[in-house]
């Protein structure tokens, strides 16, 4: 059976970094499987309400429910049993960016997909279960990757108290998946798993030590820091000199690593990783868990500005700048 690279790399994703005990490809619904009656009452309550609205014209064209159902296929789906959650994941890389034909139709595709996953992840595991559905790319045009995070907007409401949904794609899908899943295989020995596998081999070429430089060690060789402070600046068109004291003075010298980003981000699962990030294009760097850790009470806590953001999508960012309440924070390159 042919083995998609994005569909592995999302399976390992599930494994090594969601926690999931069961995963499987390609997973498809069995006739012999029983079905949620309540479950089954409120998918098509959904189906028929989506139907209903007018942005959503179109979305299943002439399919009814059930052939929507007959047709459903998750790409990636992972459980874990240990926090009952239930994650249903399809993924697509198109190298020019995703394209199903004309704008409108693929980001009703996409939109589609997640809700074909809510279905099942209601009809065939029931509503004790936490679920999750998301559509993963790592390269869509920024007009449709709004274009389909306003449709799940107006999914919100319906959909909430049920199952969460995401379109995951860009720089989010490299630090949310890419980089999540090279960090949380670097040990690991399992070589059925394809992009796994491939990422030890592109390590031992050292290509992939240009995303995410190493310098827990530079706190006793500050040639080595210059090193990885100077490759970090040569991913640049900034003409920004990275002084190692700017970065060693946030208190890198314990652990950690120097990340890149392109906007100000924080995000749940890098907690505890002593991480630096730097915003070049931007020319400001911050020390992530001292950040969090000094605004949570204002900003994260529940019923705080930013309590959505952070507890239900589990990141917080912001394309340009960065958040007043962080300028304490914030240092300028």
């Amino acid at each position: 059976m042919k083995i998609e690279i994005g569909e592995s790399m999302m399976l390992s994703y599930l494994k090594h970094v969601k926690g999931c005990q069961v995963v499987q490809l390609n997973w498809k619904p069995s006739k012999a499987f029983s079905r949620s009656q309540e479950g089954e009452r409120w998918s098509r309550h959904l189906f028929d309400r989506i139907k209903s609205i007018d942005a959503f014209e179109g979305i299943f064209k002439k399919s009814s429910f059930d052939q929507l159902l007959r047709q459903s296929e998750v790409d990636v789906l992972g459980i874990n049993v240990q926090t009952n959650e239930l994650y249903l994941i399809d993924i697509a890389f198109h190298e020019n960016g995703l394209n199903y034909g004309d704008f409108e139709s693929t980001a009703l595709r996409v939109v589609k997909k997640i809700v074909r996953a809510i279905f099942i992840s209601q009809m065939y595991f029931g509503g004790e279960v936490a679920s999750h559905s998301s559509f993963c790319t790592p390269k869509s045009s920024n007009k449709l990757e709004e274009k389909i995070m306003g449709f799940l907007d107006l999914l919100s409401p319906y959909t909430f108290d049920k199952c969460s949904v995401d379109f995951i794609s860009n720089e989010r899908f490299m630090e949310t998946c890419l980089d999540e899943v090279v960090r949380g295989t670097a040990n690991e020995a399992d070589t059925s798993e394809l992009f796994a596998r491939a990422i030890k081999l592109f390590n031992m070429n050292s290509l992939l030590k240009n995303r995410v430089a190493p310098v827990a060690k530079g706190a006793d060789d500050p040639q080595l820091l210059e090193n990885n402070l100077l490759r970090l600046k040569s991913k640049t068109d900034l003409n920004t000199e990275f002084s190692v004291e700017k970065v060693i003075g946030k208190g890198i010298s314990q652990k950690g690593v120097v990340l890149v980003r392109k906007s100000f981000q924080l995000r749940k699962s890098m907690l505890g990783q002593g991480n630096i990030i730097i915003v070049p294009e931007q020319g400001f760097s911050y020390d992530h868990d001292k950040l969090v850790h000094a605004i949570y009470k204002t900003q994260f806590a529940p019923g705080q500005p930013a309590d959505k953001s952070w507890n239900k999508n589990g990141t917080y960012s912001k394309t340009s700048g960065y958040p007043n309440w962080a300028s304490e924070f914030i240092d300028v390159l």
